[in-house]
């Protein structure tokens, strides 16, 4: 009987807390969708609206596109700094932030297209200089190669490139549970779940401190807004979408034309740093040196995209560079900018 009693407390405890962790999960959701900032625009951009945030004056404008799971606020210090010298335009993706979903599927292509569409009618004609991290450098690599001509520069940010399937070979159990893009694909539709029982929800500080929001020097309110955005499924359902069209984004990429010659600079992440945060992940140290030399090549191979391209390693910081060294990322827009007007260009 007390055996009995011990197990009802304990199965009630459990439900309570989940219970509890849903109600979290839906007001953190209600309070995200209620915050659209009143200076964000909603623009047309095909069938549905990209959420949009515009800065600044002048000219070439600089454009932010963001990594998996992505949101407009990552951008929010390096935006302001760039907005003191140009005109600024960050966005989300189609499905991701105040977004609105797309019919189509999330590929390179119809990122490509959505984007120069939505910069159309904020009457912006170009040509842009693109700022990118991560997945997001292969959607402007794919925008470069279709419309050269709106091309004034680029900097990619710890980018992937159309040659990410080099990491999937990368043999190891921890690669296999942590790297490759099957693995990254899992673990987004597990925090997808985590999300929507209320889980993540209930470890809010938790999630707060593995995101390092509080580096992103963002307004109180706004980072409040941003951690309940992470707290919901959203981000963590489109990132695997996005993950699982990645093969089919690179094919589309190489079956497009050359790439402009333009500015280029690609930020590379610290690799003593990358390496040791991989070995947190359980990678043994030979493994996680196979990784940063894979994640090496991939970013020098880059480089013949444009004779006029830079390769700079960024100190101290991980793939998170946005978050990890700001400034870095606005001293390579403004080197970016500032080639632009030199003789010859």
């Amino acid at each position: 009987m007390v055996a009995l009693i011990v197990a009802l407390i304990i199965i009630g405890s459990v439900v309570l807390v989940l219970l509890t962790g849903y109600f979290l999960a839906k007001r953190a959701g209600k309070h995200f969708s209620y915050s659209v900032p009143d200076d964000g625009v909603m623009v047309p951009a095909g069938d549905h609206r990209l959420f949009s945030l515009v800065k600044g004056e002048g000219r070439p404008t600089v454009v932010f596109e963001s990594g998996l799971a992505g949101h407009t606020f990552l951008w929010w210090h390096i935006q302001n700094e760039i907005a003191e010298k140009t005109s600024a335009v960050s966005y989300d993706r189609a499905e991701n932030g105040w977004s609105e979903n797309r019919k189509d599927r999330a590929t390179s292509d119809s990122v490509a297209f959505e984007l120069r569409t939505a910069l159309r009618n904020l009457g912006f004609e170009g040509p842009f200089v693109f700022v990118a991290h991560s997945v997001g450098s292969l959607y402007i690599e794919h925008f470069a190669r279709l419309f050269p001509e709106s091309v004034a520069g680029v900097v990619f940010v710890d980018p992937l490139s159309t040659e990410v399937r080099l990491l999937d070979k990368v043999s190891s159990t921890a690669s296999n549970r942590y790297g490759t893009s099957e693995a990254k694909v899992r673990r987004s539709r597990r925090s997808a779940l985590l999300a929507r029982l209320g889980i993540k929800a209930l470890l809010r500080k938790s999630v707060e401190r593995g995101l390092g929001l509080k580096r992103l020097q963002l307004p109180e309110h706004q980072h409040g807004v941003l951690l309940d955005y992470y707290l919901i499924p959203k981000p963590y359902e489109i990132a695997a979408r996005e993950l699982e069209n990645l093969p089919e984004s690179c094919e589309q990429i190489r079956n497009l034309g050359s790439f402009p010659e333009v500015p280029l600079k690609i930020l590379h992440h610290d690799p003593k740093r990358y390496i040791a945060m991989l070995m947190n992940n359980g990678y043994t140290m030979e493994e996680a040196k196979e990784v940063e030399e894979v994640w090496n090549k991939i970013h020098k191979d880059l480089l013949g995209l444009s004779p006029d391209s830079e390769y700079i390693e960024v100190k101290g910081s991980g793939h998170s560079i946005p978050s990890d060294d700001p400034e870095a990322v606005v001293q390579a827009v403004i080197a970016a900018l500032r080639s632009l007007n030199e003789p010859g260009n």
